[in-house]
């Protein structure tokens, strides 16, 4: 499909803006809000600019903003298309809050799609090799009872948290279902704590009552190679999934 050839081209963009970063020592900059403005440039040489908002207001949620929003023609439709974006610092992404922040972004692009046509939506992380590997794809809690207390340990594991939200490879599909319902996931407590969260915005935008859907869908369209030479800068990864009902 042309929209997947396109969004190919902007993970492989951003790789290499995030190695260039890493190559001339300038990590410290880099962030969710850094990677919004060559992403953003990228996308501007397809489309007049006045197509592209960064920090627009969401359609759906008082208050809440999508990182990247464009409207871009494919088939000769124009499709409205919406962007969010999370870099891996360190282990952050291990944490129960970047869990739900994650979380939250796949809802809210979820949300943008359901309540309108001809729309759009994806969700691209980023980080060091490291970082991608060790704290995003193959982290699982491991729940172990000491004296009649619960506690969570980190090990490595290719049946992590995260792959129950994503696929990290395209066979035999690269689609993965989300059951936001389904009180057997790790994911459910994060759904129903979007769910009280997000009532209230929701309500104030549209007037009616926000509940969770009964399934959404992540498609794998982009994932960077692994760079396995040696003595280099650290070494960037990038994936991006769209986001469908």
């Amino acid at each position: 499909m042309a929209e997947d050839i396109f969004i190919k081209r902007i993970g492989s963009a951003a790789q290499s803006w995030l190695n260039y970063i890493s190559a001339v020592d300038r990590d410290y900059i880099l962030s969710e809000s850094s990677i919004k403005l060559p992403l953003s440039e990228l996308i501007g040489t397809r489309i007049e600019r006045d197509l592209i908002n960064l920090e627009l207001p969401h359609p759906n949620f008082l208050k809440k903003r999508i990182d990247l929003h464009c409207v871009q023609q494919y088939n000769a439709v124009d499709y409205e298309c919406a962007y969010e974006f999370k870099f891996i610092k360190g282990s952050s992404t291990r944490s129960n809050d970047e869990k739900q922040r994650i979380v939250n972004d796949l809802l809210r692009l979820h949300t943008f799609i359901n309540t309108g046509n001809n729309r759009k939506a994806y969700f691209l992380i980023c980080g060091t090799q490291h970082d991608f590997t060790y704290s995003f794809q193959s982290i699982q809690p491991n729940r172990h009872n000491f004296g009649g207390r619960r506690f969570n340990t980190i090990s490595l594991s290719p049946l992590g948290y995260y792959t129950d939200l994503f696929k990290f490879g395209i066979s035999p599909s690269p689609g993965r279902i989300i059951q936001p319902n389904n009180t057997q996931k790790d994911y459910h407590q994060h759904c129903t704590d979007f769910e009280t969260k997000y009532r209230p915005p929701y309500l104030s935008n549209m007037g009616q009552q926000y509940n969770l859907p009964n399934r959404l869908k992540t498609r794998l369209i982009f994932i960077s190679e692994d760079n396995t030479v040696h003595d280099v800068p650290t070494k960037m990864k990038v994936a991006i999934w769209e986001i469908q009902k």
